[in-house]
């Protein structure tokens, strides 16, 4: 395998350096020849034109790429206009397939679908390349998840493409066959039994202070941190002002949260009148959020781990999606510090873009200020790379990151201990279960965001009452009792984790509630019933079996939060009354 870059300057050179590309790929076998064009600029025309001139001098090569905030050759950042990276494939069994989907923006889903059928119809493909153009409505989230359905070990990374100006949304994307355009997608399939990928990824940020819980976020927009406008997290603590520096200012301290096991970094440039942010992401609310900051010592100590951790794999050339706001945090005299060590190991391209896409295990999630590294090799491993060879790093952790640990540490510490606090406050010490107070304020809060439509529309109630309970504790004692109780407690709680944001509660003595959003007449029914079934079925000391009493009750407009709890409690009564042990709906 054998790359040759070329900077595009006028049709005379470019010919002439296509005429040094015929003859490298002349001697690796004329087998597959790609080339991948990077601009910053998005002018169409010219990428048009270019592309032209390959059609016709090289009609056997294939061509894709896109427009970006910035190029990397060589591992280092390159201020050029317009590149063309060639690959040659010398193993004639290597095979790349490129697709366009010129719909992506409206029918994301079916998109996904259609590469998922395309990758199960070929088993040769080994990874799957992804370039993104101009994203103003699609989720690219559930896009990513949709291909997660893909076999595990297939690799799947890329990028989403930008322009000079990383403020901009503006970006295209070409390939053979097709005129550079927005709202694209490219999907490229590489593989062949001698074709080897290994990816990773980089992060670098580093979390700092108190953790936020976002509690509005919708349509790409956060608009809430603990209750409170999202953007007031950099005006209170970092003291930055929506103004024409916002964007300077921000990049240095992205948003930190989990998402789905995996790290990922958020940042906005944008801020709404309301002081919400355009995040082009959905946050579940209830996330954890910290805000983060770019140590440059650390980001460089991470680049170099990847490097080694990537050398054994012994790639020969490697490609680089790197975010814009990287590129913008270190400045262009510092930014090929982190990628070039990537070079020391194989020849290494790639461009700043608006966002990164890499899978981890089954998981593929889209990211920002991340570094993605793909790399490629035919045939066996070579002869490992010493380490040594590497550009030397040691990290010499500054004041700065010391000081910063330390104050993370003991933040976390301070969290930790109001969070077991609350936990205390609104937890039932012998079930482990909402208790009543907490349970009473999830039922109000169901009933305002019902009434207020602003998400789930209704809701169902669950209460439940031990059967002759009092009989229970007389006969076998208060112990045999507290038994009973965390049976059922536990059926409960096992019923709640299979159907999301569900709340479990004891509403007092052997009274439970559980509290169903969104949850049609069926679907409570046939939780209740499943309750119902199963405690029946649990068999205590001496053989002894018990049974319980359901009411269940939905969400009526005009409902408060005391006439829904009214009612479900009177459908409990009228299953006492009929003979325990059954449901009643009212």
């Amino acid at each position: 395998m054998k790359q040759i870059s070329v900077y595009y300057k006028d049709d005379a050179v470019l010919m002439q350096d296509i005429e040094r590309v015929r003859q490298l790929w002349e001697q690796c076998g004329h087998n597959v020849g790609v080339c991948k064009i990077f601009a910053t600029h998005t002018d169409a025309p010219l990428l048009q034109h270019v592309s032209g001139i390959l059609d016709e001098q090289l009609p056997d090569m294939l061509y894709y790429g896109c427009t970006c905030n910035g190029i990397i050759d060589a591992g280092e950042y390159v201020q050029q206009e317009l590149m063309l990276r060639f690959t040659f494939y010398e193993d004639s069994t290597s095979r790349v397939e490129i697709m366009q989907f010129d719909n992506f923006e409206t029918d994301s889903l079916t998109v996904a679908a259609r590469i998922v059928s395309y990758c199960r119809d070929n088993p040769w493909i080994g990874s799957l390349e992804l370039i993104a153009s101009t994203l103003l409505h699609t989720n690219l989230s559930e896009f990513c998840r949709a291909l997660e359905v893909l076999d595990e070990s297939l690799p799947i990374f890329g990028g989403v493409a930008c322009c000079h100006d990383i403020a901009k949304i503006e970006s295209l994307s070409l390939s053979k066959g097709y005129a550079p355009c927005s709202h694209t997608l490219l999907a490229i399939a590489k593989g062949g039994p001698n074709l080897h990928v290994s990816t990773a990824r980089v992060y670098g940020w580093t979390p700092m202070g108190r953790e936020f819980i976002v509690t509005k976020c919708h349509d790409g927009i956060l608009y809430e941190l603990d209750h409170e406008p999202a953007f007031n997290i950099y005006r209170k603590y970092l003291d930055i002002e929506p103004d024409e520096n916002l964007f300077v200012n921000v990049i240095e301290f992205p948003l930190y949260l989990k998402r789905r096991g995996q790290t990922i970094m958020l940042c906005s440039f944008d801020v709404n009148d309301d002081s919400s942010l355009n995040i082009k992401a959905d946050i579940p609310e209830g996330t954890g959020i910290r805000l983060s900051y770019g140590d440059p010592v650390h980001l460089l100590s991470e680049a170099y781990d990847a490097a080694r951790s990537i050398a054994p794999f012994t790639p020969q050339y490697i490609d680089l999606f790197s975010c814009g706001a990287r590129r913008a945090f270190w400045g262009d005299d510092m930014v090929s510090k982190e990628s070039r060590h990537f070079n020391t190991i194989a020849t290494t391209t790639g461009f700043f873009g608006h966002g990164e896409i890499i899978r981890t295990g089954r998981t593929l999630l889209n990211y920002n200020e991340l570094m993605v590294i793909a790399a490629f090799r035919e045939g066996p491993a070579g002869e490992p790379i010493d380490p040594d060879k590497l550009q030397h790093f040691i990290d010499r952790r500054n004041y700065n990151l010391r000081l910063s640990h330390f104050i993370s540490v003991a933040s976390q510490e301070l969290e930790d201990s109001v969070k077991q606090l609350r936990h205390m406050a609104i937890t039932d010490g012998m079930t482990q279960l909402c208790n009543r107070k907490e349970t009473q304020h999830r039922i109000e809060e169901a009933v305002n965001s019902c009434a207020n439509g602003s998400h789930a529309k209704s809701f169902s109630l669950i209460m439940m009452d031990i059967d002759n309970f009092k009989s229970i504790n007389d006969v076998y004692g208060h112990q045999a009792g507290d038994e009973v109780i965390l049976k059922l407690s536990s059926i409960i709680r096992e019923a709640a984790k299979e159907y999301d944001g569900s709340s479990a509660g004891r509403w007092g003595g052997e009274e439970f509630m559980l509290l169903l959003p969104d949850a049609s007449f069926e679907t409570s029914w046939k939780i209740a019933e499943k309750l119902r079934t199963e405690f029946s079925q649990a068999v205590f000391a001496d053989g002894r079996r018990h049974t319980v009493s359901l009411g269940i009750t939905e969400y009526k407009k005009g409902d408060t939060g005391t006439s829904v709890c009214q009612r479900v409690d009177k459908a409990l009564y009228i299953s006492k009354e009929a003979g325990k042990n059954r449901v009643c709906r009212l």
